[in-house]
């Protein structure tokens, strides 16, 4: 568990993945195997997605909580998102989203459907991607291929 191998997320939880890092926040899930909660990073190391996946599924309450604001977030972000895009359809992936599967966009859905608004927008979709790790290959191949930097 992360708790009992004493680790600690800087910060207690950080998963400003997607935002320009602030004063007082890191930039990334780090964690410093020798630190308080209000230690420094230095000495750290990144947790990895499967390592949080694994104390997770174990019932690790640091993990849980970790999980639990990282999809409260992610669901308020997604909330936004579809409130001022009209978006029918929001597709999730990368590496967090495979490691942590189903149980994690559950917990996703839930946190959007708290924070949407008109009631009608919650009909939109969130799915993961099927693509896993083709999908920036692909991606890069339509881009090419839009460009017209396909051979023939």
């Amino acid at each position: 568990s992360l708790a009992r191998a004493g680790i600690w997320v800087d910060n207690k939880v950080c998963y400003h993945t997607y935002a320009p890092p602030r004063p007082g926040r890191c930039s990334t899930m780090r964690a410093s195997k020798n630190a308080s909660p209000r230690g420094s990073a230095a000495g750290s190391e990144t947790v990895r997605f499967h390592e949080l996946a694994e104390a997770w599924t174990a019932g690790d309450p640091l993990a849980e909580q970790v999980i639990d604001r990282a999809t409260s977030f992610l669901g308020l972000a997604i909330a936004n998102w579809v409130t001022v895009l009209a978006m029918d359809t929001v597709v999730l992936g990368g590496g967090g989203m495979e490691v942590l599967g189903t149980p994690y966009l559950k917990r996703v859905r839930a946190a959007f459907e708290s924070f949407v608004f008109p009631v009608r927008s919650r009909d939109c979709q969130i799915k993961m991607t099927e693509l896993r790790e083709n999908a920036g290959l692909l991606g890069a191949a339509l881009l090419a291929r839009d460009a017209g930097l396909t051979t023939h």
